[in-house]
């Protein structure tokens, strides 16, 4: 079996706000650099993920205390 773990994350883990920052993030694609503008969507642990507004996807994620 594999050694990863499994992790259920709940709305509970996030802080939430009606008005979420966005942000620009440059995102490669290929050979090219794409504009994307993103939600930043803040964990209450050490994580912020930043999502595409227009299609969901995840665009990146980032610790905020390094180890």
């Amino acid at each position: 079996m594999g050694g990863g773990k499994e992790t259920v994350i709940t709305a509970d883990a996030f802080y939430v706000d009606d008005n979420p920052e966005m942000i620009i993030i440059p995102y490669r694609q290929g050979d090219c650099i794409e504009m994307r503008l993103c939600w930043k969507i803040t964990s209450k642990t050490i994580w912020n993920f930043y999502v595409d507004v227009m299609n969901g996807e995840l665009v990146m994620n980032e610790q905020t205390v390094i180890f």
